[in-house]
């Protein structure tokens, strides 16, 4: 009995150092390729000549120079190092605005470009514009990215004067947003302001993990993720058995640990109702 006992020891400890070895040569020599970046799904809105297209083409290391004003709505790729960002421009014509609730669904981010530096009429239209956007159903609830666009003419409005012209404080409490102010010169502060987009997105992407995780169990909503002892135990425990050199071992291992019932106590074992040993159980699934 002590024979068998230490062959079966003997046969686990193999296979744990041949899977340790083949772990070790496949981080060593085998490296696959890196980890794919999240997408994310922005919708960027702002008033015609606020500076949105050269704004993003500037982004995407794009020349400047021959950029035309979005008249219906375009889409462009916007590659960070922890994310790719797929931003949808609209257009900001009069003609255009009133369609621009149609292309809401599916965003995960809002991008409002503003000109800074434009007439009082504009400004008005533009504050009533983003108020719309932050109350709008599909909106509400998103990270928003306010840019306050043509810093570098004389004219421009400071992120102080926007933010207090705008409402923004009263308006957007409880919501996340971030106010910029940027220009075309400036690429580090425009790429440092949707680094931070990208962070309030990944924070709401890992509250709504949470949530779901929260959950009960069997809720259709929740998703199938591995929580809890058991379940981590039985995974744990299959893969050992999965190996032919260990089958016969799986005496070795301790049945899994029973659930609690209400109130934390230990469910009554029932006489007569005896289990099959784990390994008649594994007996019969491997054959």
């Amino acid at each position: 009995m002590d024979y068998l006992r230490m062959s079966e020891c003997l046969q686990i400890s193999l296979a744990v150092c041949r899977l340790g070895v083949c772990t070790c040569f496949r981080a060593l020599c085998c490296k696959g390729p890196p980890p794919a970046r999240p997408e994310y799904d922005l919708v960027c809105i702002g008033l015609t000549g606020s500076g949105k297209t050269s704004l993003l083409s500037r982004l995407c290391s794009e020349s400047p120079e021959h950029v035309v004003s979005t008249t219906g709505f375009s889409i462009k790729a916007v590659p960070f190092q922890n994310a790719v960002l797929n931003v949808k421009e609209l257009g900001g014509a009069d003609h255009i605005r009133k369609y621009w609730s149609r292309y809401y669904q599916g965003s995960q981010g809002v991008v409002f470009v503003l000109d800074s530096a434009s007439s009082e009429g504009d400004l008005e239209t533009a504050r009533n514009e983003l108020h719309s956007a932050l109350q709008h159903p599909q909106l509400c609830t998103l990270p928003f990215l306010i840019l306050a666009s043509h810093q570098d003419k004389p004219a421009a409005r400071s992120a102080q004067e926007v933010k207090k012209y705008f409402e923004l404080e009263p308006l957007a409490r409880g919501q996340r947003w971030i106010l910029q102010p940027c220009s075309l010169g400036d690429v580090a502060a425009l790429k440092d302001s949707f680094s931070r987009l990208i962070q309030l997105l990944e924070e709401k992407d890992q509250e709504a993990a949470r949530i779901l995780i929260s959950l009960p169990r069997g809720h259709p909503a929740r998703p199938s993720t591995i929580v809890g002892m058991n379940d981590t135990y039985t995974l744990l425990r299959d893969a050992v058995l999965c190996s032919p050199l260990v089958v016969s071992a799986a005496s070795l291992l301790p049945p899994a640990p029973r659930e609690r019932g209400a109130g934390g106590h230990r469910p009554r074992k029932v006489p007569g109702d005896a289990e099959p040993s784990l390994r008649s159980r594994v007996g019969r699934s491997v054959l």
